[in-house]
């Protein structure tokens, strides 16, 4: 059977810190980071970069998007936004599709999303739900499209 250290690694991140709903005026979907969460966003950098992510997948939201820019441009990885990872896109098919396609990947993969739209995903991998903090991720070792083990790193 496969052992974590045959396994490849999936990250997956609750965005940064983002202006409340209630002060923001605009489109959700455009809602930014506060200063805290860019600041959160630029030291997630390094950590991701250690990891050696190669590939990210995030919701389309601005507030995933600047979660992972830092890091995307600092390390020169693909980016693909995807609006069924987002609060307003999210549906029971679009969440198993990118489970389905993050399992069966060997890239080292980081997917960015929301609080909202964690329990879903996770269901849709396999794992219990685990609640993560802005800018918090849950590390999990994936071999042979099947979990080899999980972190929750604080």
């Amino acid at each position: 059977s496969a052992s974590p250290f045959d396994a490849s690694v999936l990250l997956i991140l609750r965005h940064a810190e983002a202006r409340k709903r209630r002060t923001w005026r605009g489109d959700d979907l455009e809602r930014p980071l506060t200063a805290a969460g860019r600041v959160a966003a630029a030291r997630l950098a390094p950590i991701l970069d250690a990891y050696g992510i190669t590939r990210v997948v995030t919701s389309d939201a601005l507030r995933c998007v600047d979660t992972v820019m830092p890091f995307v441009d600092g390390c020169d990885v693909k980016l693909k936004m995807v609006h069924g990872l987002s609060e307003q896109g999210v549906t029971k098919r679009s969440v198993a599709a990118v489970a389905a396609a993050a399992l069966e990947s060997d890239k080292r993969m980081l997917i960015c999303t929301h609080r909202p739209v964690l329990p879903r995903l996770f269901a849709a991998l396999g794992i219990g739900d685990v609640t993560r903090d802005t800018a918090q991720m849950l590390v999990v070792h994936r071999a042979g499209g099947r979990i080899a083990a999980i972190e929750k790193p604080e």
